[in-house]
């Protein structure tokens, strides 16, 4: 896994609420049932994408050591900024950017 993939995270949850909000407008409007059907099924076979590609995020942070984990899930699942994440993990600037660069490595080593 890359870092661009755990970026993609904050993306992916985005793009899965414009696609509920879409999927219920579609279902409140009753004519052009075919074209609706097609629009609504082609919008949950990308929502199942996006579930599937979050999931993997989750479990590759899951597998690091807590403290590894803990940093990245603060950083790309809750989208926190660094200066949260050493306050709230009480590490200075330098050792969470150590973390994180250990972190980075064994993720690239888990996918490869």
């Amino acid at each position: 896994m890359t870092k661009s993939e755990l970026l993609s995270y904050k993306y992916i949850k985005k793009e899965l609420e414009g696609i509920e909000r879409e999927i219920k407008s579609l279902k409140n409007v009753s004519s052009h049932l075919d074209e609706l059907s097609e629009l609504s099924e082609m919008y949950e076979e990308k929502k199942a994408q996006l579930f599937r590609t979050q999931t993997a995020i989750e479990k590759t942070i899951c597998s690091l050591q807590s403290n590894l984990a803990s940093l990245m899930r603060m950083r790309y699942i809750e989208c926190k900024k660094w200066y949260s994440i050493n306050a709230e993990l009480n590490i200075s600037e330098g050792t969470s950017m150590r973390w994180h660069k250990i972190a980075l490595r064994k993720i690239n080593n888990i996918k490869s």
